[in-house]
């Protein structure tokens, strides 16, 4: 009887605010649960070096300082959650401060720190091998979502809500995905901006507002990325700080009160997910399950069961026992359970790529 592996993934993403840490047991090759969550938040002066990166601003110097800072970062957040527990493997995806295919796509954070102080493999770099292959790197959360999928609601869809907004479903018995577009980028820069708060919790400011939906439209019709064909991945090169500004300029000038500016951008991001539903998928959801941090927003919940009222609006908490924010992390820790078992995936209809096994062993 073989014994059941402990697997660990470690998720930073596009919303820059910290690191969610997630055990996972399998049994047999890829059956996964769900064992243990551990968040961390950066520290104000760490956020600033990646916004400095991600932006642009950094010199070759920072940005290989901070891609150290940022593998101590993970491991000692790491060694303050696990104590004696010993781990079979962990998967670090790293932090993105670049991604724009064909071009490239940059996770850093070195995994030389884990291995030093966990002694066990690590599996990393899960997108440069797609995009040299010619796919877009991401999404790749979507390979776990369909397991989840098969194993309870086949007619389902994920939608996941971080920085950005990415949606997996099966068609045909084939997994389908793409990125829908902004997620929770522009809410959290305007509660960062204008309330001194990391992000709008529970929609509370955001369900006081009006949204001004002639704001809204003007930035879907502008925005080329919409209007790509799927499979598709975006990130703040395509939603960036100067589009953010833009919209804000744009909600000042028509005097709308902050409430009324949260709602603008909360529904912003609600109607960029139903509408690419629209232009993309050819299939009605039974469910539309939401995860990561935009899950925990009641007013999108309630705005996307307003759209779509014949699916049920739920999460991966209700779906699937899997708490919304410890998804992601989990996602990898399965990426890099199929890394070390050789088994490819097969990419076309979620990053465009070919089929590929994802990720480097250290």
């Amino acid at each position: 009887m073989s014994k059941n592996i402990l697997g660990l993934g470690i998720m930073s993403g596009t919303s820059f605010d910290g690191v969610d840490y997630v055990v996972c047991e399998f049994k047999s090759n890829t059956q996964i649960l769900f064992k243990n969550h551990y968040y961390t938040k950066y520290p104000k002066k760490l956020i600033n070096k990646i916004q400095n990166v991600a932006s642009g601003k950094a010199t070759s110097i920072e940005l290989a300082q901070l891609h150290f800072e940022l593998g101590r970062f993970y491991s000692d957040g790491l060694k303050a959650f696990i104590k004696n527990k010993k781990l079979d493997f962990i998967a670090l995806h790293g932090q993105t401060v670049y991604h724009a295919p064909p071009h490239g796509s940059l996770q850093i954070g070195v995994p030389h720190f884990l291995k030093s102080d966990f002694n066990c493999p690590i599996v990393y770099d899960f997108r440069s091998l797609d995009v040299a292959q010619g796919g877009q790197g991401a999404p790749l959360s979507p390979f776990f979502h369909e397991q989840l999928l098969k194993q309870n609601d086949k007619s389902s869809f994920i939608q996941n809500i971080g920085g950005m907004s990415n949606v997996s479903y099966l068609h045909k018995g084939t997994l389908n995905a793409f990125d829908t577009g902004p997620g929770n980028v522009f809410i959290d820069l305007f509660m960062q901006e204008f309330k001194s708060k990391a992000f709008d919790k529970h929609g509370a400011l955001a369900s006081q507002g009006i949204p001004d939906y002639e704001i809204i439209e003007s930035f879907y019709k502008k925005q080329k990325y919409f209007s790509l064909k799927a499979p598709k991945s975006c990130g703040r090169e395509q939603f960036s700080q100067s589009v953010y500004k833009e919209l804000i300029k744009k909600m000042k000038k028509k005097k709308l009160s902050q409430p009324h500016q949260a709602a603008t951008l909360t529904e912003l991001t609600v109607y960029c997910i139903v509408k690419q539903y629209e232009e993309h998928i050819k299939v009605q959801p039974s469910q539309i399950i939401l995860c990561g941090g935009g899950a925990k927003n009641k007013y999108i919940a309630q705005r996307l069961q307003y759209y779509r009222p014949e699916s049920r609006v739920t999460n991966t908490e209700e779906a699937f026992d899997w708490p919304v924010t410890a998804l992601e992390a989990g996602a990898f820790a399965y990426l890099g359970r199929l890394k070390l078992l050789h088994q490819n995936l097969n990419l076309r209809t979620v990053t465009g790529g070919t089929k590929a096994t994802l990720g480097s062993v250290l």
